[in-house]
């Protein structure tokens, strides 16, 4: 397992943040009326309607909670980091052995081109919490674990536990010592811009930050948005948000999530070619 934290200590998560949600049933899309929109139709319309579109579109994204209940069993309040974040039931990764229960804050969500691409996952808060998550990984055997969040934040603020050793050659036990997690390399590399990692396992990525929710939805979101528009040159925003957030309870619950994924996906529209640079002096006036 590849492990990669991408550090960001501004915008931590609380629990407080996710107080409405969220999953985005069918009939917000057929009501849209609206095909996967190409680079330049995506690009066209932001510059002539600007932030009023993008509130539309997030607007039309609405409740139509599924069932919580593994979520609402009181023997498992204390493995959730944050009350109010809701877990579905119909996509929690369920931890199938004779090692402890079977419940982990975490969910599958699908990918570009995979069902269960990716697991969306609260990091672990405890000691109980920390062996139940290696046991998912153990389990699921993701090809790679990203971290979404720094260890501390502002003024040496500790956000995470450090749930994994940190140093080459050192070793971590849980489970009363069945899972054995190993260190071998640590590798500090300054990326200059974004690039892809591709492992060829066909495991799915794992995504890790405090809630599992804001952004690692958000993450989710445009790595899914930035595949199709590498292989299709089509966005589908609305519809890929609409997906994401029916599996995982409060992805992209914010609007300032939304807009920031729409502006990602304009830079990276306009910086890779696909669409000229001029489209966008069009736009609205308010």
């Amino acid at each position: 397992v590849w492990f990669v934290g991408v550090m960001a200590a501004e915008d931590e998560e609380g629990g407080q943040q996710a107080q409405q949600d969220v999953s985005a049933p069918e009939e917000a899309l057929e009501d849209s009326k609206m095909d996967t929109l190409t680079p330049k139709e995506f690009v066209d319309m932001i510059a002539r309607e600007g932030e009023q579109l993008l509130v539309k579109w997030h607007k039309m994204i609405t409740k139509n909670p599924p069932k919580v209940d593994a979520f609402l069993e009181p023997s498992n309040a204390s493995k959730n980091r944050f009350p109010n974040i809701l877990l579905y039931d119909r996509s929690r990764v369920k931890i199938n052995d004779n090692l402890g229960e079977d419940y982990y804050h975490a969910s599958f969500v699908d990918s570009y081109d995979k069902i269960d691409g990716y697991i969306l996952a609260q990091a672990p808060f405890d000691d109980s919490t920390e062996s139940d998550f290696w046991r998912l990984v153990y389990q699921e055997r993701p090809r790679l674990i990203v971290l979404l969040s720094a260890l501390t934040g502002a003024d040496d603020k500790k956000l995470l536990r450090n749930f994994w050793p940190n140093e080459a050659k050192l070793e971590r036990r849980f489970v009363n010592g069945y899972i054995v997690v190993r260190c071998n390399s640590v590798d500090q590399v300054k990326l200059e811009s974004a690039r892809a990692i591709k492992e060829f396992r066909n495991g799915p990525i794992c995504l890790v930050c405090p809630s599992g929710v804001h952004r690692c939805g958000t993450f989710a979101v445009l790595d899914i948005i930035l595949e199709r528009l590498a292989n299709e040159r089509k966005v589908g925003l609305l519809e890929t948000v609409a997906i994401v957030r029916k599996q995982r309870y409060g992805c992209v619950t914010h609007f300032t999530h939304y807009n920031h994924v729409a502006n990602m996906i304009v830079r990276q529209a306009i910086s890779s070619g696909i669409v000229d640079h001029s489209c966008i002096g069009g736009s609205k006036k308010k």
